[in-house]
């Protein structure tokens, strides 16, 4: 039973299957130890996907969960902008309903909806609304994103690289 209106739930179900939890490994070879992070990114083509460039940032290894598939697939990470925080991963093509991207028409107070792995918990969605569309984040390395879509919801860990989804 869906407690939201019929359409945001079909939505849902359609993002929960174009997001991928992502695995990144970092090997620390001062300690000998590996480190485990993960966060989120979406399929934005058959074959590729977006996310955010400080989820993979010096990993060794990625891989990728799918909603549908209960195994890790590897991805090589094939292009990447660092001041924007924008990193974009090869996966094996899939044939799968995508998500269209677009960002026009955003209004503050219109109502969107974010699908994450907060704290590696496996695809959680939120619905929440559009606080600023002119706000400006100064990333670590300096660079300055302006235009920043700012949410409602708090991020938390996990959840970077997600889709957010403007239309239903």
């Amino acid at each position: 039973m869906c407690i939201w209106d019929e359409k945001i739930c079909n939505i849902i179900d359609i993002a929960k299957k174009v997001t991928v939890k992502i695995f990144v490994v970092k090997n620390n070879l001062l300690y000998g130890k590996s480190v485990y992070l993960n966060g989120t990114g979406f399929l934005f083509d058959y074959e590729y996907i977006l996310t955010n460039y400080h989820v993979v940032e010096s990993a060794d290894q990625i891989k990728v969960g799918l909603y549908f598939k209960n195994e890790l697939i590897s991805v090589k990470l094939v292009g990447f902008d660092s001041y924007s925080d924008i990193a974009v991963l090869k996966i094996t093509k899939l044939n799968i309903n995508l998500l269209e991207l677009n960002a026009n028409n955003l209004r503050e107070g219109q109502l969107v909806l974010s699908i994450g792995m907060p704290y590696g918990l496996e695809f959680s969605s939120n619905l929440s609304i559009i606080s600023s569309l002119e706000h400006s984040l100064k990333l670590d390395n300096g660079s300055i994103i302006n235009r920043v879509i700012q949410i409602d919801e708090k991020l938390i860990p996990g959840c970077s690289g997600g889709p957010l989804i403007n239309e239903f």
